[in-house]
């Protein structure tokens, strides 16, 4: 288990993390978000003990993480997959990690295979591809057994079948009962990974809580598309609802996630439909609006909300949809095993 109470990290006049208090819980896979500039990295680097916070603390396991005799066997981190000597073997790599971090030489075989390295462990590094330079780093992690996990942005530049492969990786070692925290922009991503969220801007927590329920904040839109769409939009004020226009021929949107009703009206009034759809919101979309004020850098166009292409939709009923989410508010409910990494990031 990790916990932060109350950590803040200033570098002179700038503060780079204020406040923060959060725990991440065992056998699941968390998420931690944020715009950029919004304090994960260095949150991550304050865990590890690789920075010194200015107040509060963070404990890995009951304790700060130094302060752990074997810390490789308590958590490790993957933080930069690209930081492995490119003229060393993966074999040789890992036997100097497991060599400096009292680990039986034995384990090393075994992490090659839980990352299907096993068959390129005598070629050197530096003729990786950046798929198995990060499998590399999850062996290195791996390699003392930890309880605890940690990875920032690791699916970053992967193909389609690696990204799947480091997700699935992930969601096995929460399995096993370990603590998993993962960072990431990857928004789409993270909805099909994480279990739990983290969500920080400008260094200050501005949510835990758990994928569902960020999403549900944000409520869905039912589109109905129909050669009859303004007598039917006059059905659907007479009941109740509000449609909009989308700006498309015969297209309407209503809010709101009873679409079994919408169809029911449109049958009762003999009107033809040529599409019923409800599209649901996204972690995207929940995201966006609560880190909105967050964002360090802007340009002068604004955000498409394209989030129906990225959460995707169903004809039939969503999740549930509540109130947008108070700033602040907590919900109820390269690579290393350090300390190698220093002075890294």
């Amino acid at each position: 288990m990790i916990e932060v109470s109350n950590l803040t990290k200033r570098y002179g006049q700038k503060t780079a993390v204020q406040d923060l208090t959060f725990s991440v819980k065992p056998g699941r896979v968390t998420g931690f978000l944020g715009p950029n500039g919004a304090g994960k990295s260095t949150t991550m680097r304050m865990i590890l003990g690789l920075d010194n916070p200015t107040t509060g603390h963070a404990l890995v396991d009951g304790k700060p993480f130094a302060d752990h005799q074997h810390p490789s066997r308590v958590a490790a981190a993957l933080l930069d997959a690209t930081w492995v000597h490119p003229s060393r073997p993966a074999r040789a790599h890992l036997e100097a990690q497991a060599a400096y971090g009292n680990i039986p030489a034995s384990r090393v075989n075994e992490v090659l295979d839980l990352v299907g390295l096993r068959q390129v462990a005598k070629k050197k590094v530096g003729g990786f591809s950046l798929g198995m330079r990060q499998r590399l780093g999850l062996a290195s992690a791996m390699l003392g057994d930890p309880k605890v996990l940690m990875f920032d942005e690791p699916v970053n530049g992967l193909d389609p079948e690696g990204i799947l492969w480091v997700r699935n990786f992930m969601k096995a070692r929460a399995k096993e009962g370990r603590t998993v925290l993962v960072s990431s922009h990857l928004l789409s991503e993270m909805a099909l990974t994480a279990e739990d969220l983290i969500v920080i801007g400008k260094g200050k927590l501005r949510a835990q809580t758990s994928v569902h329920d960020l999403v549900a904040t944000q409520e869905a839109t039912i589109l109905v598309r129909t050669p009859d769409a303004t007598a039917f939009a006059e059905v659907l004020r007479h009941n109740g609802f509000d449609p909009q226009s989308t700006g498309e021929a015969q297209q309407i949107a209503v809010k709101g996630k009873n679409i079994e009703q919408v169809g029911q009206l449109a049958f009762d009034n003999n009107v033809l439909l040529h599409q019923l759809y409800l599209d649901q919101p996204s972690l995207e979309q929940a995201f966006m609006a609560l880190t909105q004020d967050d964002v360090e850098y802007r340009t002068g166009e604004p955000i498409a909300d394209d989030a129906g292409q990225v959460g995707g939709g169903q004809a039939g009923a969503g999740q549930g949809a509540g109130g947008p989410v108070n700033p602040g508010q907590q919900f109820a409910p390269g690579q290393q095993n350090f300390p190698q990494q220093g002075g890294r990031r």
